[in-house]
């Protein structure tokens, strides 16, 4: 856990005030941008990441989400260095990128079948999308999301997405970016051990671009990295069924490597069998 958050959270139980961050949302900030990733917009609006969305270096990114979401350097490494290697940040020199550079479609951070945005084949696939996002909402149970809830919203988007998108691309890349972005969710609102996340809190900052501070949450003790990112997604894929990634193997190492790949020219990849 960051030591602003250790802080602010002793803060709140000493006194019952609220010491987190001020969220201030893009529309109140002139030029500002946001991207598809709820993750990095929320950071923005509460000032872990510059409030315009704009100039965000690798260093400046990995302190981010240590401070804000108790995410680990080498995640959020991979998901840096694909920013920084898509047009617009290699318009930067490499060095820093934009919010809105991350929305290039399918390379590889924007995707389709995502839980929160519809596919591009449909229009606006940025922006936060509430028909989607609806299919989320249906599976929740007593209060929760949990692996189950997460495997069904990963069946549901995908048969969605099958039926009505002649242009969908779900290769493996794609896959595993869906997977992984169910289970991060889980992992920073709730437990990144057990995978149980309380619908408040996921519903509100979803929905908000907003951390759900006033709603009792604050970053998880345990951090969320790769290596509990493989185990959760692969506890997900294993109940959705996925057929694009059947006989897969994630690991940390295996989950690093395929999340770098450019979504063209993915190598050959590790199975169960391999050693």
């Amino acid at each position: 856990m960051s030591s602003l958050a250790r802080l602010a959270t002793l803060f709140v139980a000493a006194t019952g005030a609220l010491a987190f961050p001020e969220w201030i949302p893009a529309s109140k900030i002139p030029g500002a941008v946001r991207g598809p990733c709820p993750g990095l917009n929320t950071l923005a609006n509460h000032g872990f990441l510059p409030r315009d969305g704009k100039n965000i270096s690798l260093p400046v990114l990995l302190a981010a989400c240590q401070e804000g979401l108790n995410v680990g350097a080498d995640f959020c490494t991979v998901a840096g260095t694909l920013a920084l290697t898509s047009k617009g940040g290699l318009a930067k020199g490499g060095l820093a990128f934009d919010l809105d550079d991350i929305d290039q479609h399918n390379y590889p951070i924007e995707h389709d079948v995502s839980f929160s945005r519809q596919d591009a084949y449909f229009g606006d696939w940025v922006g936060f999308n509430p028909s989607v996002y609806k299919t989320v909402q249906d599976t929740a149970e007593a209060g929760t999301y949990n692996i189950g809830t997460m495997a069904e919203v990963r069946r549901t988007r995908l048969q969605d997405s099958l039926k009505r998108n002649p242009e969908l691309y779900y290769g493996v890349l794609p896959a595993v970016f869906a997977f992984q972005e169910v289970s991060i969710t889980l992992s920073v609102m709730g437990d990144p051990v057990t995978g149980i996340a309380p619908t408040k809190f996921v519903d509100f900052w979803i929905q908000n671009e907003k951390f759900p501070y006033e709603l009792g949450w604050t970053p998880p003790l345990v951090q969320t990295n790769l290596a509990t990112l493989a185990i959760k997604i692969t506890e997900i894929v294993a109940l959705a069924n996925d057929e694009v990634l059947e006989g897969v193997l994630i690991t940390a190492t295996t989950l690093k490597n395929i999340l770098l790949q450019n979504a063209t020219g993915l190598p050959s990849l590790p199975t169960s069998a391999d050693s």
